[in-house]
This record gives C-alpha cells, sequence and structure tokens, in this order.
C-alpha cells in the first residue's frame, strides 16, 4: 500500500462527493480515477500549470484540473451556497499548517460537509522538518488568529520563519537518524527577509508555515477548540504512518457533559506528552519495524519527516499553497517505496 491508497482508505469511496484542497499534481483522490470531487486552489488550472512548469520534475498531466479558485476571504465564501452542507468528505494534504486562520477554515468545512461527512488531514509534525526548533502551536495561537480574522501571517510567524528554520547536513529533508545542524539563513540574511515582510505582505500573501505540531500538540489544538465551542469538529481517527506526517479525520460532535468530562480528563496527557514529543524530536534513531508495519492500522509507527528549501518558503507567489507541499509530497511517496522495498511489500 503506499500514501496516496493509506490516505483513501480513509475517505468514504470514490463515488462520495468530495472537495479537495489544493492537490496540484499529487492528488489523494484524481478525477481521472473516477473519484467524485471538485477541486480548489488558489489560481486557475492555467496559473497553476504555469506555476508548476518551473519545475522540470513536476509531471504537468497529472496536475487536476481546478473547480474553485479560492484566492481570499473564507473557504465557504468561495463555493456556491447551493453546495453547502452537499459533501461527503473534504481532504487537504499539507495545506492546513499554512492557512493563516485555522479556526476560520474549520468552520468552512462544518459548513461545506454533510453532518456526518469527514475532513481528512495529512499534517506535518514538526520535530522532522525545517520547523524543528520552533515552538509548537497552542490552542491560544490559533484562538488569537481567529479572534483577529487573520487573512496573512503575523509578524511572529515571519520571525520564526526567518530566524529558525533550520537545515540537517545543508539538507533541507531528513530522517530521524539526523539531526539539525545550522539555520537556513544567518543572522543578517533573516534579519534582510525579516525587514522585507511587512510591505511584502501588505501587497500579496507571502506563505509560510503557520501552525508547527507533533501529535499530542494537535490533539491537544483540537480538543480545546472543541470544549471551548470554536469548532464541532473531534478526532475521529489518528494515524503516524510514517514519521514525517501525521493523518487526522475530523468529524463533527455532540459535547454531552460525559463527554466533556472525559475530554477533560485527557488534558493534562495530552499537554505532558506534547512536551515530551518537544523535547525528544530527532534524538536517537529508531527504525521501522516489520510488525509494527504488519499492525491493523499503522497506528504504532514512529514518524519520518520533510522540509523544504529557504528560496521556496520565501516566495510570495499567487500559488502560494504548493511550494513547501508539493516538495515534501515527493518526499513521502518516495519514503513510502523505500519502506515497501526493504520490508519485501514491494
Amino acid at each position: 500500500m503506499n500514501r496516496i491508497h493509506y490516505l483513501q482508505n480513509l475517505l468514504p469511496g470514490k463515488l462520495a462527493k468530495g472537495l479537495e484542497i489544493a492537490p496540484a499534481h499529487n492528488p489523494v483522490c484524481p478525477k481521472r480515477d473516477g473519484w467524485n470531487v471538485k477541486t480548489v486552489d488558489c489560481v486557475s488550472t492555467e496559473e497553476l500549470i504555469a506555476y508548476m512548469s518551473n519545475n522540470p520534475g513536476n509531471d504537468l498531466s497529472k496536475i487536476e484540473p481546478v473547480d474553485i479558485v479560492w484566492d481570499r476571504g473564507l473557504l465557504h465564501e468561495a463555493i456556491d451556497p447551493l453546495l453547502h452542507g452537499k459533501f461527503d468528505y473534504i481532504v487537504a494534504s499539507h495545506v492546513f499548517e499554512h492557512v493563516p486562520d485555522l479556526i476560520g477554515t474549520l468552520n468552512s468545512c462544518e459548513r461545506l460537509l454533510k453532518p456526518d461527512g469527514v475532513l481528512l488531514l495529512a499534517l506535518p509534525d514538526r520535530r522532522y522538518t525545517f520547523d524543528f526548533v520552533r515552538p509548537f502551536t497552542t490552542p491560544a495561537d490559533v484562538i488569537e488568529a481567529f479572534e483577529e480574522k487573520r487573512e496573512r501571517h503575523s509578524l511572529r510567524n515571519a520571525y520564526l520563519l526567518y530566524f529558525y528554520s533550520v537545515l540537517a547536513n545543508q539538507e533541507a529533508v531528513w530522517e530521524r537518524s539526523i539531526l539539525p545542524t545550522k539555520f537556513q539563513l544567518n543572522f543578517l540574511q533573516a534579519a534582510a527577509e525579516f525587514a522585507l515582510y511587512p510591505d511584502r505582505a501588505a501587497n500579496k500573501y507571502v506563505d509560510m508555515h503557520a501552525w508547527v505540531w507533533t501529535a499530542a500538540s494537535f490533539k491537544l489544538t483540537m480538543l480545546e477548540l472543541l470544549l471551548l465551542d470554536y469548532t464541532a469538529f473531534e478526532v475521529s481517527r489518528f494515524a503516524q504512518p510514517l514519521n514525517s506526517e501525521f493523518y487526522a479525520v475530523l468529524r463533527r460532535t455532540h459535547l454531552s457533559d460525559a463527554k466533556r468530562s472525559m475530554l477533560e480528563s485527557q488534558r493534562f496527557d495530552l499537554a505532558s506528552r506534547a512536551i515530551l514529543e518537544y523535547s525528544n524530536g530527532a534524538g536517537m534513531p529508531q527504525h521501522l519495524s516489520v510488525s509494527a508495519v504488519n499492525s491493523p492500522n499503522f497506528s504504532d509507527m514512529q514518524e519520518l519527516h520533510v522540509a523544504q528549501p529557504a528560496e521556496i518558503m520565501r516566495s510570495g507567489s499567487a500559488a502560494h499553497l504548493h511550494g513547501i507541499r508539493v516538495h515534501a509530497q515527493k518526499t513521502l511517496e518516495h519514503l513510502w517505496d523505500a519502506l515497501n522495498v526493504a520490508l519485501g511489500l514491494k
């Protein structure tokens, strides 16, 4: 099973009505394979092809035709109101860590999904990316962005991008046994980029990671947003089949007194685990075992991860959802293939 098939197995199926956000040339639900899906992107198909053609390694024939252009405002505002509440699922791979207003985007997804619909997210684990030394996102960070109705990334996030993005042995992509060795930019370079950010952001969107999580810190964020009624989504299923990313299936839920009490009992454990995950990072090498791969849901496997070059991170291209994610997804597919070969599964 490759990465795409694994993600597809978390969805209702090809005939269900779906929405995929910014799949570029690596969709989870390709229309050419019979998926009943609409594609959302921040640019038109023609603009996307032009952007992707800058990298000769991209297979332009696999670019998903864009049905809906979302280039401003909230997601649901870009979609015909007649389609609100009609989708069985929404899928976003390496997208939600970029959105300036996470709660606003979650609320849009609630409007677009059927009552029993699912939101499938693939998200990077900060411990194995250029975000290695960044502090993890807290619920307070997410709430602040929502209350500010943020449409551009904060000065804080820009500072963390330019001053604290790292490399490992000159590589922006590494596996668990390799620790970061240096910052991507020296201090003067970072200061110069940071000084330019306010003017850049005033004229156009500048892409970056707004949110950085590990498994526990993401679960804690979603739990507290639910308890505070900022979202109706709960994490109904969670998996981390590679070190590099984790998958979360979100469904709407009703908060009974019993469920509220149960969630409250999990908060301290999740907060404690988030600290432990933050501190152990990419410390001791851990090798994937055959028993882990053969487990029923892959959920007991550890993590691997990816990052991207500073010049991609600094770009303010109109195709702002694609820079890091396209690079990351190529690396993830390679890791899946290597894992299957090593285990004799391919």
